[in-house]
């Protein structure tokens, strides 16, 4: 699922995901964050969500907690992806497919997957 997640002063808090409202049963989501990140309590809101992916349209998720908390949780975090063609609350089938894709071409990559 693809989620506007830009707001004002360029960190995302778990009470800004909250207020997106997630439908329960999502395990992958790709979130357009202009140039915000997550904080640690936002990172802890995705994982008790039971994600499998999260992927931000910035450089890094967060930092290096909020990375640790993704990865404790087994969530697979993916980084500078162009979101700007993928319609905000894209569901369904097509939501799997990019999350697919996106996964694919990371586990292709020669990039650690550790932080």
């Amino acid at each position: 699922m693809v989620i506007d997640a830009r707001v004002p002063g360029g960190e995302i808090e778990a009470t800004t995901l909250r207020d997106l409202d997630l439908p329960g049963g999502v395990e992958r989501v790709l979130l357009v964050t202009g140039c915000a990140t997550l904080t640690p309590d936002a990172a802890e809101e995705l994982a008790g969500r039971r994600l499998r992916l999260v992927g931000v349209d910035r450089f890094s998720v967060g930092g290096p907690q909020t990375h640790r908390i993704l990865f404790a949780a087994g969530v697979v975090v993916l980084e500078g992806l162009d979101l700007s063609a993928a319609p905000p609350l894209l569901g369904g089938s097509q939501a799997q497919q990019v999350a697919h894709r996106c996964v694919t071409v990371m586990l292709n990559s020669t990039v650690p997957l550790s932080y």
